[in-house]
């Protein structure tokens, strides 16, 4: 059910099974939410004892052994001497035999020479003389009850150690994705190693379940490749599976007395008591409802963390008692914004906040302006497996175009994204740093999993870059002031020049440069005020020359380095501009160089931190940028050249359209799709 909350309705729908996701992920998202409902009322640094990541909860008891495998292991052997040699009976069937193999006649033998000429080999006078006879012959018969049983089990064992084994692999590919933070966290800015660190140390501390999850992978796929010779048996293909035998077993002649049946039947109620003392049976109703409600919480959780990756949530001054107000405040639906601090490298000058609206939407704005809504849909995207069903889906998540730009967070894995066509890959997964090209609405999808650390940092990511366009929204500065002021104010300023609507600020001023720009300020108060009536005009050169110091100022935390944060001491030196208003600049460390540029496709500036080169042929889709920046970039490296970067607003590189842009496979995929059909 959706609630329009415009139309103040309800719109019901037809929910298919395959949107959950799947069972590791439905369960560790449920129980992250269950543990944070309790801390709606909370301080934020609460919540952020919080780890987005699979509990030690749900590891233990799926890397460690259960009866189930024991009783695998002890009575394996009888199942596959069953599925290869299976009892039988024999049952009576009339089959069509030529006349010379016929031992036997019965009356339907008459019966059907009688009515069918075409059996007949040749008519005689007095009688007919047959090619072919119906005579009763004895077949083997293979479908039972105790076969059925039999047969069954091998499906149940099949689905259940096929799913274990694929949670267990996706355990191990998160120890070692873990694995891979901790070595590459020398090449990450350094204010990130510690949020890092503290996000993975509830996981990696516990060594021994790398060890156990590589050995758990092993034995569940040495039963899964035995349940694959069994399932081709003869036994599977001739008895009726479908047919409904329950879970408690009859005591039969063969479950008694057969020595290998009766371990089948061991085995059947082995797998009935792991089933009973598992996952209870629940509404399918409810069941959807809380994954729905739970994943909105976990959604809520990532942001948080996301948040805390990119230094906006502060830092606590003690256990209890948090210095920074964003990580005091109380985070829970419907309530207050809570406050985050300007000094992240996506510092836009003025207040951010993150608000979680009664409508279960979570919106980020600037100085009391919306610019993103983050979406939690708890439809698993690609989870199906459907190529065109996920198209199809996809098209219509982005055919809108919002006036606050969405962020769609969706629960969606590795694998599922790696099946996908290029197309599909690159759409399903559209973070606010690359949209794709050919998609204009304003609607992004991040896919989300409690499986991979990967998904807190490509969240910071797109919050990161959301923050970094709205601080230069307003570049080059402006303040508004008549245009006699203007222009006498700019006079002999190279720093600044005279606008329509006032002055603009090209660059930070020196020192001197600002004393003689306030200098002259005064000396137009000063004429202003021996003039009759100019006490108004006194009053806006004493606004204008705050207002000018304030400009000076915003101008000069443009030279602030993203990853240090410290700004250059020298601003004027460092801001280096250019003819067509955009401007570059370099930390004095050299930790980084950055600048705004101007896209050559839509024309549009934005923000650029340049990063190491890529080398090799790397297809930086969102999985690759997961694995080799990071959270800290704003604008993603072009697939052919990593100096020119992805306009955020339209998605190309601005050499897309060029005969340089020819080769690209990203840009240029929707041209290449249209040519081939």
């Amino acid at each position: 059910m959706l609630w329009d909350e415009d139309r103040r309705r309800a719109t019901h729908g037809a929910c298919d099974p395959r949107a959950l996701p799947d069972e590791v992920t439905e369960r560790a998202v449920l129980g992250v939410a269950a543990r944070l409902e309790r801390l709606s009322a909370e301080p934020v640094h609460r919540w952020l004892r919080e780890s987005p990541l699979l509990a030690d909860t749900e590891i233990g008891p799926r890397l460690r052994r259960r009866r189930i495998d024991d009783e695998i292991d002890e009575h394996f052997n009888a199942l596959r001497a069953v599925c290869h040699a299976p009892a039988d009976r024999l049952r009576v069937v009339n089959r069509l035999v030529p006349v010379g193999l016929a031992r036997r006649i019965v009356p339907a033998t008459i019966n059907r020479l009688a009515g069918h000429s075409e059996d007949w080999n040749r008519l005689r006078p007095d009688s007919v003389e047959p090619k072919v006879v119906l005579t009763p012959l004895r077949e083997q018969n293979l479908d039972f009850y105790e076969n059925r049983v039999a047969a069954r089990l091998v499906d149940h064992l099949w689905g259940d150690v096929v799913a274990r084994l694929n949670a267990v692999t996706r355990i191990d590919a998160m120890f070692s994705d873990l694995d891979r933070y901790v070595a590459d966290a020398v090449n990450r800015p350094w204010r990130q190693h510690g949020k890092l660190f503290e996000l993975i140390a509830g996981v990696v501390a516990d060594e021994p379940w790398k060890d156990l999850a590589e050995a758990r992978r092993k034995e569940l796929g040495a039963v899964r490749d035995a349940l694959v010779a069994l399932r081709g048996s003869g036994i599977l293909r001739g008895v009726d599976r479908q047919v409904d035998i329950g879970t408690a077993l009859r005591a039969t002649n063969l479950f008694v007395n057969d020595g290998r049946y009766r371990r089948v039947r061991d085995l059947w109620h082995a797998w009935v008591n792991d089933r009973t003392g598992g996952d209870q049976e629940c509404d399918p109703v409810v069941r959807i409802q809380s994954w729905c409600r739970g994943f909105t919480v976990y959604t809520g959780l990532l942001l948080l963390h996301a948040l805390d990756h990119l230094g906006l949530l502060g830092e606590a001054g003690g256990s209890d008692e948090p210095a920074e107000a964003g990580a005091v405040a109380s985070f829970s639906r419907g309530g207050p914004p809570i406050r985050l601090t300007a000094g992240g490298g996506g510092a836009t000058g003025a207040d951010v906040t993150l608000a979680w609206l009664p409508t279960e939407v979570f919106e980020l704005a600037v100085g009391g302006r919306p610019v993103l809504h983050v979406l939690a849909l708890p439809h698993a995207l690609t989870g199906h497996g459907r190529t065109a069903a996920t198209q199809e889906e996809t098209d219509q998540l982005t055919s809108g175009k919002p006036e606050i730009p969405v962020l769609v967070v969706y629960p969606g894995t590795f694998e599922e994204r790696q099946a996908l066509p290029k197309r599909s890959r690159l759409e399903v997964f559209s973070g606010c740093d690359s949209p794709v090209p050919w998609k204009h609405g304003g609607v992004r999808l991040l896919p989300v999993s409690p499986m991979e650390i990967d998904s807190v940092v490509r969240l910071a990511r797109s919050l990161y870059s959301v923050l970094a366009q709205e601080r230069h929204r307003d570049h080059p500065i402006s303040v508004r002031c008549r245009q006699v002021h203007a222009k006498e104010i700019a006079e002999g300023a190279d720093w600044l020049s005279a606008g329509q609507a006032g002055l603009v600020v090209t660059r930070p001023p020196a020192p001197g440069e600002l004393a003689r720009t306030q200098a002259r300020l005064q000396s137009l108060r000063g004429r202003a005020a021996g003039r009759p009536g100019g006490v108004g005009e006194v009053e806006l050169l004493d606004r204008l020359a705050d207002e000018i110091t304030v400009a000076a100022e915003t101008i000069a935390e443009y030279t602030r380095c993203p990853v240090c944060l410290q700004r250059s001491p020298d601003p004027w030196r460092a801001y280096r501009r250019r003819p067509d208003g955009t401007y570059a600049c370099e930390c004095p460390q050299g930790h980084a160089r950055w600048e705004l540029r101007l896209c050559g496709s839509c024309t549009r500036p934005y923000p650029v931190i340049h990063i190491e080169p890529v080398l090799g042929d790397v297809e930086l889709d969102g999985d690759g940028v997961d694995r080799l920046f990071g959270s800290h970039i704003v604008s993603t490296p072009c697939w052919v050249r990593p100096s020119v970067f992805l306009c955020p607003s339209c998605g190309t590189c601005g050499v897309a359209s060029t005969v340089k842009g020819v080769g690209c496979r990203r840009c240029c995929l929707e041209e290449r799709d249209l040519a081939t059909g």
